[in-house]
C-alpha cells in the first residue's frame, strides 16, 4: 500500500517553466479580466497545482461583437445621425425663418418711413391748402368789395353816358375787374390741384396703413413658428 502524502509538494508535481511562461503570457493577457479564473481560461485538468490557483478581482475583458450588438450600435448611429440631421434641418429653417423676419423688418422699416415722409407731405400740402384758402377767402373779399365799387361806377357810367359817353372810371373798372377774375382762376386751379394732392395722399396712406397690418400679421406667424 501507498504512503500517504503529507504536504503539497509531495502531491502536485513541479510547473514545467514552459507551462510556467504560459501562466505568465494569460496572466498578462487576465489582468483586466474580472471574476474569471485562470483554470476556466486556461488548463482545466492539466496540471493540479492550477486547481489552486485563483486570480484576483479584475475587470472582464471586451465581449467579442455579436450581431445584436452590431445592430444596437448601427441603431445608435442612425438615431444619432437623424437627430443631428433633425438639428440640422431644424437650424436651418430657424436661420431662413429668422432671415425673413430681418427681411420683413426692414420692409416695414422702409414703409414706416415711407409713411413718416407721405404724412409729412400731406402736412405740407395741408398747409399750403389752408395758405390758398385764405388768400381765396382773401380774393372773395375783394371781389365783393369790386361789385360794389363796379355798381357804383357802373351808376356813375350810365349817369356819365347820359351826359357825355364812356368815362376814364369805366375803363379802369374794367381792367380791375379782368386783373381780379384771372387772379381768382389762377387762385381757384391752384386749390384743385392740391385737394386732388391731399386726396392722392390719403389713398396711399391708407394702402401703407393695410400694408403694415399684413407685415405685422407675417411677422408675428414667423415668430409663433420660431418660438
Amino acid at each position: 500500500m501507498s504512503e500517504t502524502p503529507t504536504s503539497k509538494s509531495d502531491v502536485y508535481a513541479p510547473v514545467p517553466p514552459e507551462l510556467q511562461a504560459e501562466i505568465e503570457r494569460y496572466q498578462s493577457r487576465l489582468y483586466n479580466i474580472t471574476e474569471v479564473r485562470l483554470a476556466d481560461r486556461f488548463c482545466a485538468g492539466q496540471s493540479g497545482l492550477l486547481q489552486d490557483y485563483q486570480l484576483k478581482r479584475v475587470k472582464r475583458p471586451a465581449k467579442r461583437r455579436t450581431s445584436r450588438s452590431i445592430k444596437h450600435q448601427a441603431s445608435s448611429t442612425v438615431a444619432r445621425e437623424i437627430q443631428t440631421t433633425y438639428h440640422g434641418v431644424s437650424a436651418l429653417v430657424h436661420n431662413e425663418a429668422l432671415a425673413e423676419i430681418r427681411k420683413l423688418r426692414e420692409g416695414l422699416r422702409q414703409a414706416e418711413a415711407r409713411e413718416d415722409a407721405l404724412k409729412a407731405d400731406n402736412e405740407a400740402l395741408k398747409a399750403e391748402n389752408e395758405t390758398l384758402t385764405t388768400e381765396l377767402c382773401e380774393s372773395e373779399e375783394a371781389c365783393q368789395a369790386l361789385d360794389i365799387r363796379w355798381t357804383t361806377l357802373e351808376n356813375e357810367r350810365r349817369m356819365a353816358a347820359r351826359r357825355q359817353g364812356p368815362s376814364r372810371a369805366q375803363t379802369e373798372l374794367e381792367g380791375a375787374n379782368k386783373t381780379l377774375l384771372d387772379k381768382l382762376s389762377k387762385y381757384q386751379t391752384a386749390l384743385d390741384q392740391s385737394n386732388n394732392s391731399v386726396e392722392t395722399l390719403l389713398d396711399e396712406a391708407d394702402k401703407q396703413s393695410d400694408r403694415f397690418a399684413e407685415l405685422k400679421k407675417i411677422i408675428e406667424q414667423y415668430k409663433a413658428m420660431v418660438e
